[in-house]
């Protein structure tokens, strides 16, 4: 899950024109905000599993008015993520355009509502599976090309711990490059919540024990939450550094043919696709084209699935609501 949710419009939207229009500094930037998040990112997980609750009640207990981190993380779930989920799926309905010649706008109906309705219904597992197969494919197509077509001597000489002569710091579309990619790579801070939802809802760690109506703080059940923990912490990190890898490959992939000329909004899918052709062969491009729409997709579901979980999770910390109604709310927040 972690893998789904972390691959998409950071590594295929976000990556291509910023290792375009930097070439291989871009490395750095994904690598310093990999670095200065892990530590969040590594927090939520072992909170989550060792105190059997997600983070956003912790929230509740922090210092000043009465719940007003939770009342913020409501505010950000409810209308910042409905702005993020409408903006991968954009990104997701070129690639669908592309492969099925529909319009954009016909493409973007499509797909939302059918996400919509595998989310609601909660019946997508296999669906999933397809995805995941799919993600899977295309980091190794991007690893691939990253592989057979490396950047020229002087683009690596030129960019690879400097801007080139032609780029500046003050330049506004740079700027604006760089800022997605502090947001969206591997993907917002606030995302940990919802890998929270989700291992409270798998009953993993100290949250099986308290289902259980055992006390998690008893020291004879430690060796078991802390083996909950490595197992999260394993899967975390193993999420982490395929995100990471794939980051990097689609920077060097951007780096060697799209430097530095970046592709444009409207093109970008086409221009990826083609990136990967001329590296692997012509039937890599509709691989490519598939993958990089599965993946994209399966960021659109998890974030449908996710963030309704996390609502679940957040609305009895400010209402009168008891965690008994969560599938309620879940489901008002899925519709």
């Amino acid at each position: 899950m972690w893998s789904l949710l972390g691959i998409g419009a950071s590594h295929l939207v976000v990556a291509p024109p910023l290792g375009g229009t930097v070439g291989l500094l871009a490395v750095w930037v994904f690598v310093f905000v990999y670095f200065v998040k892990y530590e969040a990112w590594e927090l939520g997980i072992r909170y989550s599993y060792a105190v059997g609750e997600n983070q956003v009640a912790a929230y509740g207990r922090l210092p000043g008015p009465t719940n007003w981190a939770v009342w913020l993380t409501l505010g950000l779930f409810v209308f910042g993520y409905t702005m993020v989920t409408t903006a991968v799926g954009a990104s997701t309905a070129v690639f669908l355009a592309v492969l099925t010649g529909l319009s954009l706008e016909q493409s973007f109906v499509l797909l939302m509502t059918s996400a919509a309705g595998f989310v609601y219904v909660s019946q997508y597992s296999r669906i999933e599976n397809v995805l995941l197969a799919f993600t899977t494919a295309t980091g190794v197509l991007i690893v691939l090309g990253a592989g057979v077509g490396v950047p020229s001597l002087p683009a690596v000489a030129s960019t690879a711990v400097s801007l080139s002569p032609t780029s500046s710091l003050r330049d506004p579309a740079l700027i604006a490059l760089v800022v997605a990619v502090t947001g969206s790579a591997p993907t917002s801070l606030s995302t940990s919540i919802v890998l929270g939802s989700w291992s409270i809802a798998k009953s993993q760690g100290a949250a099986e024990l308290t289902r259980r109506g055992l006390d998690p703080e008893d020291e004879v059940y430690h060796g078991y939450i802390q083996s909950w923990i490595a197992t999260g912490k394993r899967d975390f990190h193993l999420g982490y550094l395929f995100s990471l890898t794939l980051a990097v490959a689609m920077i060097i992939v951007a780096a060697t043919a799209l430097y530095p000329t970046p592709p444009t909004d409207e093109t970008f899918a086409l221009v990826i696709g083609s990136v990967v052709e001329a590296s692997l062969g012509p039937w890599s491009y509709w691989v490519m084209t598939v993958g990089a729409f599965a993946a994209l997709y399966s960021t659109v579901i998890t974030l449908m699935d996710g963030v309704s979980r996390a609502i679940s999770d957040i609305v009895p910390q400010v209402t009168t609501y008891e965690r008994d109604d969560t599938e309620r709310i879940d489901r008002v927040f899925r519709s």
